[in-house]
């Protein structure tokens, strides 16, 4: 929130008091510790002053305990970029990550951590948007406790199809939670069996949730679809495909089938979507719907798969200038303190809120653009 610099002087004399004029629940906040000094941008603080160098700030917080966030997708996609990061020889990034990933693994239960209502999943998982982080804890620890527990669990959501599901429900999510870490197990153990059920989930996925026209985030196995072209789910959909491609290249086509229709299918939907980027580089929240305005996560993930499917051989070059574009144009994105704004809140209040103007600051978007980021440097 602006604060006029009118007022400075009386909020350095008197502080500063919040009054919940909305609502009936209690809010939550985050207050100092002085047995943490690595995390002071998650609590309640003023920003004063500018700062020249919004890139080095990000650096700083992606490097930090600022860059939580929970066990699941959220931290996954720090996580990623951490895992990133480290392969290409970044030592910081590899600190961090083992410090955040920390917090969550465990010796005996494998995982301890809270379901999104603060409901304890020691030892167990909440729903199929768990696992993205096994694609860096498999790489970090590859005989973890928790990465069988992970298998063990989403062997016992697949259906008949062997497609991994929340009850009736398929959702893009899956090719970046499911089939992206189940990638990076089969590639750590070579096993041909778990591969084949990787590419399985984004054929599936592929015939169930995309048109010529359209990448549906969500449908029902009975045919039923919601949030056309919505714009993160797109990037979830392009990111977990081509990052699950991406840890299956070491296997030979006779080794595994499918993996040519999913290279065509990424192709196709790369060139549908670049039709809807802005002349700015970005890609609204609902990608085909400009009025529905820039969401920038969406926008840093998106560009991040075109760089891959460029790497990989599965797009021409001018797909990395768009990539290139839109990482510029997300710099304007950066508070002076390195957070990223304009990122459309998690998916919580239907198909309105994502169509609507309201934004946040958000760690996960952090790591999308970080991912963009490496990618870009390598």
């Amino acid at each position: 929130m602006p604060l006029d610099l009118t007022w400075a002087q009386e909020i350095n004399r008197q502080g500063i008091a919040l009054r919940m004029t909305q609502g009936r629940q209690d809010g939550w906040f985050f207050l100092p510790d002085p047995t943490r000094t690595d995390n002071a941008g998650l609590q309640p603080h003023l920003l004063i002053g500018e700062n020249a160098h919004p890139e080095r700030a990000f650096r700083q917080n992606l490097l930090s305990m600022n860059s939580f966030s929970p066990f699941g997708w959220l931290g996954g996609n720090v996580q990623d970029a951490l895992w990133e990061m480290a392969q290409r020889g970044d030592k910081s990034a590899l600190r961090t990550l083992e410090k955040h990933l920390s917090a969550y693994l465990d010796p005996v239960q494998g995982v301890v951590f809270e379901s999104p209502m603060t409901e304890p999943r020691d030892g167990t998982f909440n729903s199929i948007e768990d696992f993205l982080p096994f694609a860096a804890i498999v790489g970090l620890y590859p005989q973890h406790p928790s990465v069988s527990s992970a298998l063990g669990y989403l062997q016992l959501k697949a259906n008949r199809e062997g497609l991994m599901v929340s009850e009736q429900d398929i959702t893009t999510e899956g090719c970046y939670t499911i089939a992206y870490p189940l990638a990076a197990i089969a590639a750590q153990r070579h096993d041909l069996v778990l591969a084949q059920t990787a590419l399985r989930q984004l054929n599936g996925r592929t015939r169930l949730l995309t048109t010529p026209q359209t990448i549906f985030q969500r449908a029902s196995l009975e045919g039923h679809q919601s949030y056309p072209n919505w714009g993160r789910g797109v990037a979830w959909y392009l990111l977990g495909t081509i990052k699950t491609l991406a840890v299956l290249k070491h296997f030979r086509q006779q080794e595994i089938t499918g993996k040519k229709e999913v290279e065509e299918a990424f192709r196709r939907a790369a060139v549908q979507v670049s039709r809807w980027q802005d002349p700015a580089g970005r890609w609204g929240s609902f990608i085909d719907r400009p009025e529905t305005g820039t969401d920038t996560s969406a926008t840093a993930g998106i560009a991040c798969a075109f760089v891959w499917g460029v790497q990989l051989g599965l797009l021409n070059q001018s797909y990395l200038r768009r990539a290139r574009q839109a990482k510029a144009s997300l710099q304007a994105y950066l508070t002076a303190d390195g957070f990223l704004t304009g990122v459309s809140q998690i998916n919580r209040g239907g198909e309105a809120l994502q169509a609507s103007d309201y934004r946040v600051i958000s760690q996960f978007g952090m790591g999308l653009l970080a991912q963009l980021d490496c990618l870009l440097k390598s």
